[in-house]
């Protein structure tokens, strides 16, 4: 039981390490990217941001919405989002469908981290919530410099390469999430302020 445990947040730190990488990667990438999809400077700016810029915009969204449908659930649909979102960069004739990626791609891994640390209470043995953080934050790590490392290679070898490295890693946690995390419930916290999480987003 307590290897599982460790297994599952190692998984789930693995998960994290994911959203991570990805504007590693995209950073890596733009270079490259901008040349081939011929980006002013401008449009540039904005596809090295977008990605930050939607995911702290929804991050606290999605994770109320992990508490209200199941962490589970939105873990495979945030999964999901972020293969469709590098998908769409890594096949985009020009700007407005890489920013658009770089965009889903920034919701989907927002809601994939969140998702993924709450499950570390879920799974740490009792009195043991410490190293499990420590463990979740070490997978993370790890997988943070293995794939920002692989998806440099592929920038080299083409940009476009690169932006699928994301999409085969999610697809793999996507078959794996029912294997090592329990679907825990929704957590029932009253109405939903639609209004207020809206005017957050754009705030933000």
């Amino acid at each position: 039981r307590e290897q599982a445990s460790a297994a599952a947040v190692i998984f789930v730190g693995l998960l994290s390490g994911v959203q991570a990488s990805d504007p590693n990667i995209a950073a890596t990438a733009l270079v490259s990217a901008s040349r081939g999809l011929q980006m002013t400077s401008g449009q540039a700016s904005i596809a090295a941001s977008v990605f930050t810029m939607m995911m702290a915009a929804t991050v606290i969204s999605t994770g109320l919405l992990a508490d209200r449908l199941g962490r589970r659930r939105v873990l495979l649909a945030a999964l999901a989002l972020s293969v469709i979102g590098d998908v769409m960069v890594a096949l985009s004739p020009g700007f407005t469908i890489y920013a658009i990626g770089r965009g889903l791609a920034g919701i989907g891994l927002g809601a994939v981290y969140g998702a993924s640390f709450a499950y570390v209470n879920v799974l740490a043995k009792p009195g043991r919530l410490a190293a499990a953080v420590g463990l979740f934050t070490a997978a993370g790590a790890v997988a943070m410099v293995a794939m920002s490392f692989v998806g440099g290679v592929l920038t080299a070898q083409n940009w476009r390469l690169a932006f699928l490295l994301v999409p085969v890693v999610s697809l793999l946690g996507m078959a794996l999430v029912p294997k090592f995390l329990p679907n825990e419930p929704p957590v029932d916290q009253g109405k939903s302020d639609v209004l207020g999480q809206l005017l957050l987003g754009l705030g933000v």
